[in-house]
């Protein structure tokens, strides 16, 4: 199977985000409309789908590139969160190949629930990644 390396992202932030990934597309949230994401994830062709709520921002500009890299190197795990999900909106990446192509993503849960359901291993990321 080929690299992971092709990344959607969907962001309430109306900044770009300061990121070095060559194959990084940034889709904008800006009305937070709930279905935008799902929307997004359905219609879009990647490798790795990622959301950003509006309040997070990236630390360093190589984190799409680690993240990437740590999917590359766990390429059955399917999702990466925050490990304290204790907020309604938090970020997330999917890997796109691990996930059935019929799944909608609605919101995080739906994500949670899938994962549970199909007995898939998330992996976590630092809350370092981002800041608040």
């Amino acid at each position: 199977m080929s690299e992971l390396s092709s990344v959607i992202l969907v962001s309430e932030e109306w900044r770009k985000p300061k990121q070095k990934h060559k194959r990084l597309k940034v889709w904008y949230n800006i009305y937070e409309s709930p279905s935008y994401p799902s929307e997004i994830y359905s219609n879009e062709d990647c490798d790795i789908f990622g959301f950003i709520p509006r309040g997070f921002n990236f630390a360093h500009e190589n984190v799409i590139t680690n993240l990437v890299n740590l999917f590359n190197t766990n390429p059955t795990k399917i999702a990466l969160v925050l490990p304290n999900i204790q907020e309604a909106e938090t970020p997330y990446f999917i890997n796109k190949r691990v996930i059935p192509n019929d799944f909608v993503i609605k919101n995080l849960d739906s994500l949670l629930n899938l994962i549970m359901e199909l007995d898939l291993i998330a992996l976590q990321i630092e809350e370092s990644v981002f800041i608040k």
